[in-house]
């Protein structure tokens, strides 16, 4: 129904400069406030959509205004991908992508966990970006998928199969390649860490542990492994 309307820049414009006059914001307490958003949103109008993220979507974002935020998804959602409406998605995706930030950190948050999944079920490039974040924050110190997989309160087989689909390799190997290379850093770079340092800072038992991990993994021993970091580094 509104988008027999939307197609007309000149109304758009106009219940635009109407919202932009108002010393606030209507909120989603009034209901022809949301269908004015729905209109708005509908617009391929550039000028139209360049005033409605920085009158509108912006204000919102930086007030906390997470009831509008959650509408803007739900709109999002149901129109689909649009280049022209990039630039607003952008900032609805980095609205929840910070409060889940500021969530894993400790943060209080205006948004509540019910709300996070709303938002993340409904767009993708959120959804994703979320999961990455989780990854790396949860990563460190983590050596197992079985355990990173719970860190992310997912089950074992959704986990993996959503690893594989974002990052494109099973998470086995990710978490492997990150030990390897946080290995390989420290017999680089720590020259005055020990063996059995080196084995602790990695989450190996023992140095023996290390040893079996390293010739398992890269073809040799951490003191093999040592010399020829040391000779490729002299030979730049």
């Amino acid at each position: 129904m509104l988008g027999r309307y939307a197609g007309n820049s000149e109304l758009c414009g106009h219940v635009l400069r109407v919202l932009e006059m108002l010393p606030e914001l209507p909120g989603m307490a009034c209901p022809a406030y949301r269908g004015v958003l729905v209109l708005l949103f509908l617009s391929r109008d550039r000028d139209v959509l360049c005033r409605l993220r920085e009158n509108v979507v912006l204000p919102c974002r930086k007030r906390g205004r997470t009831e509008e935020m959650l509408w803007l998804c739900e709109i999002l959602y149901a129109i689909g991908p649009s280049v022209s409406l990039y630039d607003i998605y952008r900032e609805v995706c980095l609205y929840f992508y910070l409060e889940r930030r500021k969530q894993l950190r400790g943060y209080s948050t205006c948004v509540s966990e019910l709300d996070f999944q709303f938002a993340e079920r409904r767009l993708r490039i959120l959804s994703v970006a979320v999961f990455r974040l989780k990854v790396i924050f949860y990563s460190p110190g983590v050596y197992s998928v079985g355990t990173l997989s719970l860190l992310c309160r997912m089950s074992y087989s959704a986990f993996r199969n959503r690893f594989l689909s974002v990052y494109g390799l099973p998470p086995g190997r990710w978490l492997r390649n990150r030990r390897i290379k946080r290995i390989c850093l420290d017999i680089k770079y720590n020259h005055g860490l020990s063996l059995g340092e080196i084995s602790e800072r990695n989450g190996f038992s023992s140095a023996s542990r290390l040893c079996e991990f390293c010739k398992r993994n890269m073809g040799c021993t951490p003191g093999r492994l040592k010399q020829a970091l040391a000779h490729r580094w002299r030979s730049k």
